[in-house]
């Protein structure tokens, strides 16, 4: 309870508690200062008593505003972006915010995490000029945790003008370990963010692999691609990839150093399905397979192979020229990721498989001092 006729709560919770009610909640001076008073916050009910403490208070959540305003533009490393953009002029944005060396996992989690809340603001406002201009986005959605957390973060509101698209087509059967996040849910979760319109997210799905692992398992699977490929259901969905203007793609590296798996949280990616057939990461590391963005993998030159042709993606059976193709129209294929990854970025680069960058500063500074 009040004593000596003070307020009876810090000042920062105070000021909290009545934007609350009077600035969020809509609340005329009397009744905030009745509740605040039957709260116990406030020594009597009398309104004259927080008249200043309101005045206080709204400009107290300026400078908040103001502060945050200040740390989201300091994150970011201009001069970086323009060099990126320089040295590939390919590149229609960069987005890099600061970071400091990755040590532990922790440090890695939370530069990924400033990187997909960046992402998801380029997002959202290519999505909003793109509405004001009349135009319409048809994106495809790759998978990956990376991803999750970039759609996660976008602001929930209605974005009639674009249409969501998974990346590919993944049968997964039982999953012993760590389940990959798979290509359908990450378009689910931005439809969801988005207003939650019927016909605005597509994608198929398809059986789980069931093929011996011999020599003959690729021969089968590419088949068995070329079969679905012609199913009238798959077929509609391939059909409506074709419409994708604008692409969140995921990047992977195929291998991790030790020093990466060490720090670097421990994720199953989308060869991990293939594993039980007998095709590894450690086998297609050794054909020359270095990455792979959203379900097609390309080698050190940025192209692939038709022996790794292992999903229905978006643009199969050449799922590398969808995304050339979308950078040669200048269209936004965004690839959004953390550090350790500059060999896999870089080739990808060189390739031209993607244009709008969103990254932290040493991944950056490695990519520009690279030959």
């Amino acid at each position: 309870m009040c004593k000596n006729g003070m307020f009876c709560m810090p000042a920062k919770e105070l000021k909290i508690r009545v934007a609350e009610l009077y600035f969020l909640e809509g609340k005329e001076i009397g009744p905030t200062a009745k509740q605040l008073h039957n709260e116990g916050l406030l020594p009597s009910a009398d309104p004259r008593r927080i008249r200043k403490l309101i005045n206080e208070t709204g400009k107290w959540l300026l400078e908040q505003h103001q502060e945050l305003e200040r740390e989201r533009r300091s994150l970011r490393v201009p001069e970086l972006e323009n060099a990126l953009s320089a040295k590939y002029p390919h590149v229609i944005a960069a987005r890099i915010v600061h970071s400091e060396p990755v040590l532990t996992r922790y440090d890695y989690i939370n530069i990924r995490r400033k990187c997909t809340a960046a992402a998801a603001e380029y997002f959202d406002n290519v999505c909003a000029i793109a509405e004001d201009q009349g135009e319409e986005i048809y994106v495809g959605v790759g998978g990956g945790p990376t991803i999750l957390e970039m759609v996660s973060a976008l602001p929930e509101r209605n974005r009639p003008n674009v249409y969501y698209y998974a990346a590919a087509m993944i049968g997964r059967g039982r999953m012993r370990t760590t389940s990959p996040i798979g290509p359908e849910t990450n378009p689910n979760v931005a439809w969801s963010r988005s207003g939650y319109k019927p016909g605005h997210v597509n994608y198929g799905t398809v059986s789980p692999y069931h093929f011996p692992p011999d020599r003959h398992v690729r021969t089968r699977i590419s088949d068995e691609l070329e079969l679905l490929a012609e199913m009238q259901p798959l077929k509609e969905v391939l059909n409506d990839m074709s419409h994708i203007n604008m692409a969140i793609a995921s990047l992977w590296s195929v291998n991790q150093t030790p020093e990466e798996a060490a720090l670097l949280p421990s994720m199953s990616n989308h060869l991990s399905v293939l594993e039980h057939i007998g095709i590894t990461r450690q086998m297609l590391s050794g054909e020359g397979a270095v990455g792979s963005l959203s379900y097609n993998l390309f080698d050190k030159s940025g192209q692939g192979r038709k022996n790794w042709s292992f999903f229905l993606t978006a643009g199969y059976p050449n799922g590398l020229d969808l995304y050339r193709d979308l950078v040669a129209d200048r269209r936004p294929v965004i690839v959004v990721t953390g550090p350790r990854k500059e060999d896999t970025l870089r080739i990808a680069l060189d390739a031209k498989l993607f244009n709008v960058l969103i990254a932290d500063s040493l991944t950056a500074k490695n990519l520009l001092d690279a030959e």
